[in-house]
């Protein structure tokens, strides 16, 4: 038996979709370990926090202790909105696996919630610095400028238009049909 032609385009895209389908199990995997990470630097930023506030003599070298609050505070901030990304990413990997098109409204607003996201911690991660060194006048912090979180919000927010204007393409193909 021959195969039509809409048949083989079926099997194509189904067996694209079922290599996305694949590789999002094992991505929603490996999305719950970074999220626990996530939640244990949280923790140890948690820490650092009470025991910089409690105890004068504690610092993390080579900071003294109130650098080792800025550094606690701004990186639990870190660490919180990046917990939230990885939900984010961790839901859209769901959802990209369990859908029957990648290309749906929800995934697309998910991309663009985790681009936002990780743009806003960038920019509060600044500010926040700045605002706590000129209060706390620290003798020693080192400033940590999270490039990382806006090079993946980048690539994020590109990767939400490519799915902003397959959900279009989705969409007229589906009302042409």
């Amino acid at each position: 038996m021959s195969a039509t032609i809409g048949e083989a385009m079926d099997s194509k895209e189904h067996g694209g979709l079922g290599r996305l389908r694949r590789i999002c199990r094992i991505g929603a995997v490996i999305g719950i370990f970074l999220m626990a990470l996530a939640l244990l630097s949280l923790a140890a930023y948690l820490v650092e926090i009470a025991l910089s506030v409690t105890d004068p003599g504690f610092h993390v070298d080579p900071m003294d202790n109130r650098g080792s609050l800025i550094s606690g505070i701004t990186g639990a901030v870190e660490m919180g909105t990046c917990f939230y990304a990885l939900l984010l990413g961790y839901r859209l990997v769901k959802a990209l696996r369990d859908e029957r098109s990648p290309f749906l409204e929800n995934n697309v607003r998910m991309m663009r919630d985790i681009s936002i996201t990780l743009t806003i911690s960038f920019v509060a991660t600044l500010v926040l610095q700045a605002l706590l060194i000129a209060v706390l006048s620290p003798f020693t912090y080192i400033i940590d400028v999270p490039l990382h979180f806006l090079a993946v919000a980048g690539i994020s927010y590109v990767m939400y238009l490519i799915f902003e204007y397959g959900t279009v393409l989705q969409t007229e193909s589906d009302d042409f049909l």
